[in-house]
Parts: structure tokens; C-alpha cells; sequence
């Protein structure tokens, strides 16, 4: 389970990006956080991986306050967070199979247990006959496909992806988020954040809009009544 409890995120600049924010994940859900851009969704994110911190409140996951991690245990947590980004964040002077092998490679794994994982990966995604080609060479939906199969390669319990579909067409689009939705029945709690509502609303999963930072509406977790 993920917890929010009263969270709120103001930077250097001044703007307050969450404003006493109160969210619960259940374990295994997927939900779609949706709102206009600059609403708070990919700061929502950030703070799940630690790569930034909330001003105020606390963050729970399985039972504890990640807020007040130490710094040398943040690797670790991150090791069980994949992270989908919208530019991909892809090397190109890397083969896609080189690509989808580097997080394991940064963990220490065997080369060739790493080669095995992203090669399943890559599988997964429908790209295994690609594993040898640049990325650069391949369509905007491919990039994005390497990019999952990278964030899942961990075997991550948790996945993010800030805004995956914001560079497709709908047919690619609505490819991506099954793909997502893969991953989930699996048991792997899935974080989306989209501006495309409609395309959210046909997944038919909880919806979490946020508003100017504030939280408009969560619904209730996916095991609740």
C-alpha cells in the first residue's frame, strides 16, 4: 500500500506544486492521475522514488515513512520503482537491448542474467526481433515500448509513467496503455499520469484528478467498497 498523508510540495521558486495532498494506493491497483498541465501530476510522481521531497507530510509505503529515508537506502527503493517517462530518456549510442540491460548492469547482476531478464523484457514488449537495432531507428511507439520494457526489467512491485502516451497517435496510445494494464494483472501497482482523459476513462480504472495542486477527486481504492 501507498499512503499520502497530508502532503504538499512548495519549491525554491515559490510555487506550491501539492497542496495537502491525501491519497491511498492499494497494492497491485492501477489508477490514472489526471488534470491540466501544471496541476501537480508528474510532482506527485517524483515523490514516489524520491526524486524530490514533499515540503510537508508524510509518504507511506509498506509500512514506512520513505520521507524520512536515509539517503544511502534511496538506491534500494528505486531499485523496486520502474519509471516510464514520456521522452523515453533512451541512449542512442546504445543498442535497445544495451538499453533495456543498464539497470541491472548498475544493480551488479551477471552480465548474463542481465542479457536473459532484458531479452524477456524485450519480449514482452514485442521487441525481442529489434534487441540489435539503434534506437534512434525505431518509431516513436517502439521508443516508448523500450522504455517500458527498461522499467520493468527489475521486476519493479511498483510503476510509474509520466505521461507515456503524450507523443502518440490514439492507436498507439491505446496500444501503450494496454501494454500498462499488462504489467498490472500481474500484480504490479501501476501510477499513470495522463492529460488524456477520455483515453483514461475507456481503461475503466479509479481516476485521481488534481486541480491547481489540489486533490479534486480520488475515489476509493480498487480492493474497497
Amino acid at each position: 500500500m501507498l499512503l499520502f498523508q497530508n502532503v504538499s510540495k512548495r519549491y525554491t521558486s515559490g510555487h506550491e506544486a501539492l497542496r495537502n495532498v491525501s491519497l491511498e494506493i492499494s497494492g497491485g491497483e492501477l489508477i490514472f492521475l489526471t488534470g491540466h498541465s501544471g496541476a501537480g501530476k508528474s510532482t506527485l510522481l517524483k515523490l514516489i522514488p524520491i526524486l524530490e521531497k514533499p515540503t510537508s507530510g508524510s509518504i507511506i509505503m509498506d509500512g514506512a515513512n520513505i520521507v524520512r529515508m536515509k539517503k544511502h537506502y534511496i538506491p534500494l527503493l528505486r531499485r523496486n520503482i520502474g519509471m516510464v517517462f514520456q521522452d523515453h530518456h533512451l541512449l542512442f549510442d546504445r543498442s535497445v537491448l544495451s538499453n533495456v540491460m543498464l539497470p541491472l548492469e548498475v544493480s551488479g547482476m551477471d552480465r548474463r542474467e542481465c542479457r536473459k531478464r532484458a531479452q524477456a523484457a524485450l519480449d514482452k514488449v514485442g521487441l525481442l526481433n529489434k534487441q540489435d537495432r539503434q534506437p534512434i531507428t525505431l518509431s516513436t511507439g517502439e521508443q516508448q515500448r523500450v522504455g517500458i520494457a527498461r522499467a520493468v526489467v527489475n521486476r519493479p512491485p511498483i510503476l510509474l509513467a509520466d505521461e507515456p502516451t503524450g507523443n502518440l497517435d490514439p492507436k498507439l496510445s491505446k496500444e501503450i496503455m494496454n501494454l500498462l494494464a499488462e504489467f498490472n494483472a500481474v500484480g504490479v501497482t501501476t501510477i499513470i499520469a495522463t492529460h488524456d482523459i477520455q483515453l483514461a476513462k475507456q481503461m475503466r480504472r479509479r481516476m485521481v484528478v488534481l486541480h491547481q495542486g489540489k486533490l479534486l477527486e480520488a475515489g476509493v481504492p480498487a480492493n474497497k467498497t
